[in-house]
């Protein structure tokens, strides 16, 4: 929702440097129990210099948002917001800001959702894990499976995939994807499936649906054919709409 909105207008390497959200733990409200819990506990541990290269590409995110600048880091980096967590294990990512390149957010992607996939033994649970718990954590995960379907179209007709998800270790396959248990007809609102979205809880998923169409959704319905029939005069009221 984010990321975009900004690919008409800027370059894709500007797309990933801007990839840093999520102020948890400075925000009230929204505490953290990870490390660093807020801004002052990682000034305390990794000095000046440091956090304010953090708040320096805090402040380039927010102002790509239309947001004012503010003193604090945020915890989320890349495209796949690794967490700032990682910095005990991983200082180079963030000290060196590769989040501005594709390969280094990918690689670190498919390590943590691999590890959580032996874990768990199931990709839907996989993505929730990679979230966090509780509520939020599972319809993230719901969102994800049904975003599968468009990833699985591109997969098969790239001409040179981007990433291989098969291969020995890693259990992770386009076809592990197909054996999560989605299958098309669990976009039929007459016959929901347990692992359906709720849109109306889900404003996010529900924008997306809303502009891009569920998956699978036919693209080149004629306006004469009898689905789009004459229904008569609607009463609309434009202040309500």
């Amino acid at each position: 929702m984010y990321w975009l909105p900004l690919t008409p207008h800027r370059p894709a390497t500007e797309i990933l440097g801007l990839c840093v959200y999520d102020a948890s733990g400075d925000v009230a409200g929204a505490p953290r129990s990870a490390f660093p819990t807020n801004t002052a506990q990682f000034r305390l541990s990794y000095g000046e210099a440091f956090t304010d290269l953090l708040i320096g590409e805090t402040n380039k995110a927010r102002m790509a948002r239309g947001l004012n600048p503010a003193s604090i880091v945020y915890k989320g980096y890349d495209i796949f917001q690794y967490d700032l967590q990682y910095v005990r294990t991983d200082e180079g990512f963030f000290r060196e800001r590769k989040w501005y390149n594709f390969k280094e957010c990918v690689n670190r992607a498919v390590s943590e959702l691999t590890k959580k996939v032996q874990i768990t033994g199931d990709i839907q649970d996989a993505v929730r894990a990679y979230n966090g718990s509780g509520p939020k954590a599972q319809q993230y995960a719901r969102d994800v499976m049904r975003l599968l379907p468009y990833c699985e179209e591109a997969a098969a007709t790239a001409v040179t995939p981007a990433v291989a998800f098969s291969g020995a270790g890693a259990g992770l396959s386009f076809v592990a994807f197909e054996e999560s248990g989605i299958a098309a007809d669990e976009d039929d609102p007459g016959a929901p499936g347990n692992s359906d979205t709720n849109e109306t809880a889900d404003f996010e998923t529900a924008r997306f649906l809303a502009n891009l169409g569920a998956p699978g959704a036919s693209d080149d319905a004629s306006l004469d054919s009898p689905t789009f029939a004459a229904i008569g005069a609607i009463n609309l009221d434009i202040s309500r709409a």
